[in-house]
């Protein structure tokens, strides 16, 4: 974490910490998404992050997305969330005009053209929302897009078989949210931090279309 963030942040990250037992998906979509741990983090950097918030809120939806594309590409052979984030990235990096309405839709998750339809449904299916919600968000600046992408990463690692030894949560609170308020890309190490297995192994050794 950094030593020298603003109060309000310090006390932010403290709350989501205490919240590590609830559910921080987005299955309580509208206004009550609010009251959900996404949504009060959200709703903190809005009120405390001044002209620079959405641009904070966007790094930290590209951080999370990026570090549970992984369980997409176990399963799936296309690269839509993984087109997405890069753009997002990139946009990020050195903003430019850009087409957001053809990555505002979730990508449906397949393997060799035939959709994924069991228990792999799942966690694939919330990364493709992730990946839409925060490009949706840059399109039409909606907040409750924001918490939905969080929610949908938390989901997607949550419901994945990589969930173990990943230490999402972990990682998001100490390392994504600092990092996101400085506006700035994450090291290779910090994309990497409090995971228990090289990633570049698992996608190397995983079988696509295989529970």
């Amino acid at each position: 974490m950094l030593t020298d963030q603003p109060v309000w942040l310090s006390s932010v990250c403290e709350r989501v910490k205490t919240q590590c037992d609830q559910a921080w998906d987005s299955f309580v979509v509208g206004e009550q998404a609010w009251d959900t741990p996404m949504g009060e983090l959200v709703a903190s950097f809005l009120k405390h992050g001044g002209p620079k918030a959405e641009l904070q809120l966007i790094w930290l939806m590209m951080f999370a997305t990026r570090r549970v594309l992984p369980c997409w590409q176990i399963y799936c052979d296309t690269s839509e969330p993984i087109e997405t984030v890069n753009v997002i990235r990139n946009w990020l990096i050195a903003p430019q005009p850009q087409d957001w309405s053809k990555f505002i839709t979730p990508a449906e998750p397949a393997y060799q053209g035939v959709p994924i339809v069991d228990c792999r449904q799942c966690d694939t299916s919330a990364v493709a929302s992730a990946a839409a919600k925060a490009a949706e968000f840059i399109k039409h600046r909606n907040p409750l897009a924001v918490i939905e992408s969080l929610g949908d990463a938390d989901a997607a690692i949550d419901q994945s078989p990589l969930q173990a030894g990943n230490h999402y949560r972990e990682w998001f609170i100490n390392v994504a949210i600092p990092t996101a308020y400085l506006q700035r890309d994450l090291t290779t190490d910090e994309q990497s931090a409090f995971l228990d297995y090289n990633i570049d192994e698992v996608l190397k050794n995983s079988s696509k279309g295989e529970t």
